[in-house]
């Protein structure tokens, strides 16, 4: 087990990234409920670990909600409004006009694609995704990935 300093300067009331830019990688796209029962879209980030900057490898959490009932649109994707599906995959550079068979595709797609985000902090000190855009960095591998080739494996 790896051990660790006690460092008082890192306690704060901030749980969470603060207010900037920030390369990203989406690690992550599911469906969710909070406690009352709201269904949202969950896009999991993680701030890049290989790219110059602060809060490296730190996790923002990007929600889509779902319309409310009174404010659907016959546009809305999955009941999101389509707007912000969209901006998620122009940012992460999906083909114009891609057909994509529902949104567990959708989420498949995503997955491990760079984006850059905007956060603001809310009143909790919890980072809010102002903005999503594509990378200054397409190049950068995701999170985790590691490429093989086809070549045998020497064991």
């Amino acid at each position: 087990m790896a051990g660790f300093t006690v460092d008082y300067s890192k306690a704060s009331s901030n749980y969470n990234v603060p207010d900037g830019e920030y390369e990203a990688v989406i690690t992550g796209a599911a469906w969710d409920k909070t406690a009352g029962g709201k269904e949202y879209i969950k896009i999991r980030l993680q701030v890049h670990n290989d790219v110059t900057q602060p809060e490296k490898g730190e996790i923002i959490e990007y929600p889509l909600w779902k319309s409310r009932p009174e404010n659907a649109k016959a546009t809305d994707i999955s009941g999101v409004p389509a707007w912000r599906v969209q901006q998620v995959s122009k940012a992460v550079k999906l083909p114009e006009g891609e057909y994509i068979d529902g949104i567990d595709g959708w989420f498949r797609l995503i997955q491990g694609r760079p984006v850059l985000v905007t956060t603001r902090q809310d009143d909790q000190g919890r980072a809010k995704v102002s903005k999503v855009e594509e990378s200054r960095f397409p190049q950068v591998a995701a999170a985790g990935f590691v490429a093989v080739d086809d070549e045998p494996l020497p064991f």
